[in-house]
């Protein structure tokens, strides 16, 4: 394995400690881990799905879910819920630092 991928694997290691949602999906979106998934990916043959599936993306995924409470699979349905309704309501502007009352009730 390269080092690349070996220093990305004890970073993904690493933050599962974190509590940071937003350090999380910024190193997980950055173009380094990305490209470095992609690079393995192809190196197998692989493509869509096993990128999906990449240990990597996994590790990152479980984290995201943990700090987001969708672990317990109820908080996705109150949020899914919550964006069906947001669907169902005249367009309007909303401004980012003041969600919904049913986001904040959730």
């Amino acid at each position: 394995m390269n080092e690349k991928m070996k220093r990305l694997a004890q970073q993904a290691i690493v933050l599962q400690d974190a509590c940071n949602l937003s350090g999380v999906l910024y190193t997980w979106g950055s173009d380094e881990v990305r490209d470095a998934i992609w690079e393995d990916v192809r190196a197998m043959g692989g493509g869509t799905t096993m990128f999906n599936n990449h240990p990597l993306n996994i590790l990152f995924a479980s984290k995201v879910a943990s700090l987001t409470s969708c672990e317990l699979g109820l908080e996705f349905s109150k949020a899914y819920a919550w964006a069906q309704s947001i669907l169902k309501e005249p367009s309007t502007e909303v401004k980012a630092d003041a969600p919904p009352d049913v986001a904040r009730n959730m």
